[in-house]
């Protein structure tokens, strides 16, 4: 990027700091992912992982299609995602992309994906055109499932994250190897997102509108959350001044330690902490740094990793597994806090509103039998400790 002079945004401090590194763009709904060069050595576990996530998404197709009820045009919907898996160049335009530019699945999914649906976009014949909608679905459902492998993600050094919105669970997946700082779109200082960043002593900046556009992966971004601006491209004066003005602030990056369960306001009155996590990593984490419980589990987690509504015995397996981690100190779990259209593909069952419509405890009442399960795996699991249902 030589010659192109320095770029500055303002911004909305929601975490204080002051970092400099490179750009690191995050993509996707379910699970965010990021760019990541691959070696040559790798890349037919990387295309095995392509075949599995195509496998599991070609599966819940056919399940969803032998489904009673199903009207004329929903069937048609799902035929179409069928015939993009099985018949198009689609999958193997993926795995040529994995091949040609050592990249990991997911990067090569959106890549394609988002060729393909700009050209459908472009057509002017509006059956032809809505087949973008039936692409971002197919794709969406991919990338889904390649998110159920839980694979790791490892962060540069020296990463910021650069994102419309950053999810809770992505900040989980780098409390190890962490970023420099976070510069979003979308989010304010409640976010949880920020919530966590502020715990971590991570800088992040939010309200920079069209940041994907503005900013990209390895691009050097300087990260002011002490005055609230975004320096895209920083000169090296610029450099000087940010660690000039980090020194004079006297940044200490917190470390592990953290709550210590019940602690006290400076007139005397005595409080307790308890953390709100979606997945045992967290729990542990959580109870790691001194936490009095855990006062929330979400437990849609398991929906997201099982790509589907997970039986009886697997949400058995993992709420005992919370409970052993909260021990005594005891764990609140509360009940799926999905929508409708989480829990189907079908059309005609997406509600314009999903807020205000069928969805949370309203969808569990409706949905009685799933509800029982997820009631009988919190009853076993309070065999292994103090658990109790939100």
């Amino acid at each position: 990027m030589r010659g192109v002079s320095e770029a500055r945004i303002a911004a909305r401090v929601v975490s204080r700091g002051i970092a400099v590194g490179r750009a690191v763009c995050l993509y996707g709904q379910k699970r965010q992912f990021f760019r990541i060069a691959i070696s040559p050595e790798s890349i037919s576990a990387e295309l095995a992982r392509l075949d599995a996530a195509v496998e599991v998404s070609t599966r819940q197709l056919e399940s969803l299609l032998t489904a009673s009820k199903l009207s004329d045009s929903v069937t048609e919907i799902l035929e179409v995602h069928l015939i993009f898996i099985r018949e198009s160049s689609l999958i193997e335009n993926f795995k040529q992309t994995v091949i040609n530019e050592c990249v990991n699945a997911e990067w090569a999914v959106k890549l394609v994906s988002d060729d393909h649906i700009s050209r459908y976009r472009a057509i002017k014949d509006d059956h032809l055109r809505e087949k973008a909608v039936d692409l971002e679905d197919v794709t969406a459902r991919i990338l889904n499932a390649l998110a159920g492998d839980e694979s790791v993600q490892h962060l540069p050094a020296d990463a910021v994250l650069v994102a419309s919105e950053i999810r809770p669970s992505t900040m989980l997946e780098f409390l190890h190897t962490r970023p420099a700082a976070l510069v979003t779109e979308h989010g304010g200082w409640t976010s949880h997102a920020f919530i966590m960043a502020r715990e971590m002593g991570i800088p992040a900046l939010a309200g920079v509108r069209n940041v994907l556009r503005r900013v990209k992966t390895g691009y050097l971004v300087g990260v002011d959350a002490i005055d609230g601006e975004v320096i895209v491209r920083p000169s090296d004066r610029t450099q000087v001044e940010l660690a000039a003005k980090l020194r004079s602030i006297h940044h200490e990056p917190q470390g592990s330690a953290g709550p210590t369960g019940d602690t006290a306001t400076m007139d005397g009155r005595t409080i307790q902490i308890a953390a709100n996590v979606d997945k045992p990593e967290a729990c542990r984490r959580a109870m790691e740094i001194g936490v009095s419980g855990i006062g929330l589990l979400r437990s849609e987690y398991l929906f997201e990793h099982m790509n589907g509504l997970p039986n009886e015995e697997t949400q058995t397996a993992a709420y005992c597994e919370v409970a052993k981690i909260a021990g005594n100190a005891g764990v609140r779990i509360r009940t799926f806090d999905l929508g409708i259209e989480q829990t189907s593909v079908r059309a005609d069952l997406r509600e314009k509103n999903p807020a205000l419509g069928l969805r949370a405890i309203r969808l569990s009442l409706e949905q009685e039998g799933q509800f029982r399960v997820q009631l009988r795996s919190i009853l076993r699991a309070s065999s292994q400790g103090k658990v109790q249902i939100v």
